[in-house]
């Protein structure tokens, strides 16, 4: 009835989640690369038009970026791909 997601976190008094950060914060992919998560979400969390960025990988074959908020166009995709291209040649 639940589902793992490697968060730690509480319920409070009135019933609301709150997520305070990651169990471990280096995953192993499903290719058997080590990736530390949070130095991914640092890198990406100003990405704009995007009010949240996630970074997943654990039992994945590559590191996948979850963004939340995104106003979908076309414009806000190039401009979210131009810059995940520059962060992603450093």
């Amino acid at each position: 009835g639940y589902l793992s997601t490697g968060d730690k976190g509480y319920i409070d008094a009135d019933g609301y989640l709150f997520i305070e950060g990651r169990l471990n914060e280096i995953v192993k992919t499903s290719t058997g690369r080590k990736v530390n998560l949070n130095e991914i979400d640092q890198k990406f969390i100003d990405l704009p038009y995007s009010e949240h960025v996630v970074a997943l990988a654990e039992n994945l074959p590559a590191v996948h970026l979850v963004l939340a908020g995104v106003k979908p166009s076309t414009d806000t995709r190039k401009a979210i791909e131009k810059e995940i291209e520059r962060i992603n040649s450093t």
